[in-house]
């Protein structure tokens, strides 16, 4: 049998120019020179395309390579038991972790005490608050210019989805 996992030391991707270091770079040429060897989390592969999405900057903040599955970004369904007695009144605190052309993903504490199933298992969990659901009072045509990464928001729970550990998430204070 083959052992249980490998390295890669060499493979192509695109490292976006808002992936190479936090807050904005607006010349990638000016961090990076061709043939610089550089350290990177994958984001997404494509296999059919043959496309990898990748990125430079770390997971500083336990909190938040917690919600994201780690320092090394293992994928693992979500535990969402902590949340079991949250109803959709409930505000929780979040923290902005990715903009999406879509929505954002929100690292969302737990209220306090409350326990997963698995021991250890994180009181922090990642959701999606889809565009549709940043603002009361107006339509978001663009949510780079409404929220940041690292931005502390209040958010409600819409739906969980325990067998796929999904979690999405409203700033609306209407339902």
């Amino acid at each position: 049998a083959a052992p249980p996992g490998g390295s890669v030391t060499s493979a192509e991707g695109l490292v976006h120019k808002s992936q190479i270091e936090e807050g904005f770079t607006a010349a990638p040429e000016d961090r990076l020179q061709v043939g610089q060897r550089v350290r990177v989390r994958v984001l997404s592969v494509d296999p059919a395309a043959g496309k990898m999405e990748l990125s430079m900057r770390p997971l500083e903040r336990p909190e938040l390579a917690a919600a994201v599955g780690g320092a090394q970004g293992e994928r693992r369904t979500q535990d969402l038991t902590p949340f079991d007695d949250v109803g959709p009144a409930d505000w929780l605190s979040g923290t902005v972790l990715k903009l999406l052309p879509y929505g954002a993903l929100v690292a969302v504490r737990a209220p306090p005490g409350a326990r997963g199933k698995a021991e250890g298992s994180p009181a922090t969990v990642k959701g999606l608050v889809h565009i549709a659901q940043i603002r009361d009072d107006t339509y978001v045509k663009d949510v780079k210019k409404e929220l940041r990464i690292g931005e502390k928001v209040k958010v409600r729970i819409l739906q969980k989805e325990a067998d796929s550990g999904k979690m999405h998430l409203t700033m609306l204070s209407r339902d």
